[in-house]
């Protein structure tokens, strides 16, 4: 059955036009929808099926299984963080042997006795911090050592 719906207040969304409409509707009932019917051979409905069942049979397996899954996160996560530990360990490890080997580094035999008393000093005279100076620093700090090698 249709029948024609009158409304007085339409809003066009596309048009932003607020407006008078009619439409026409249909009336009924929508049978059907939870269930499918299953016909015989001749073709008549015998009975009706459920669409969506929910199994609850096995619900203990399940809750079990979802708890087997949650362990075996938790196991993953606490080795993660035992190998990050373990990491942690050997960084630092390795950043002390590097201090050491900064520190200890030989001091040629034509540095003053100074340098040799103060291992900052020797370390700042290491060869690998001279690029890191401005040409004019690294001619002036030449031109020091060079007057202390000869007092």
């Amino acid at each position: 059955m249709k029948r024609t719906v009158e409304s007085h207040f339409n809003i066009d969304w596309k048009n932003l036009i607020i407006m008078k409409s009619k439409k026409e509707v249909k009336l009924s009932i929508d049978t059907g929808t939870k269930r499918t019917p299953v016909r015989d051979d001749k073709n008549k409905r015998v009975i009706t099926i459920p669409l969506n069942v929910k199994d609850l049979s096995n619900l203990e397996n399940r809750i079990m299984l979802q708890e087997y899954k949650i362990q075996n996160q938790e196991n993953l996560i606490q080795s993660k963080d035992d190998q990050i530990k373990l990491l942690e360990s050997q960084l630092k490890e390795y950043e002390s042997l590097q201090h050491d080997t900064l520190v200890k580094l030989p001091i040629k035999k034509d540095q003053s006795p100074s340098s040799k008393d103060d291992p900052v000093e020797a370390l700042s005279t290491h060869p690998a911090d001279e690029p890191k100076l401005s040409t004019t620093k690294l001619r002036e700090k030449k031109l020091r050592l060079y007057n202390k090698k000869t007092q």
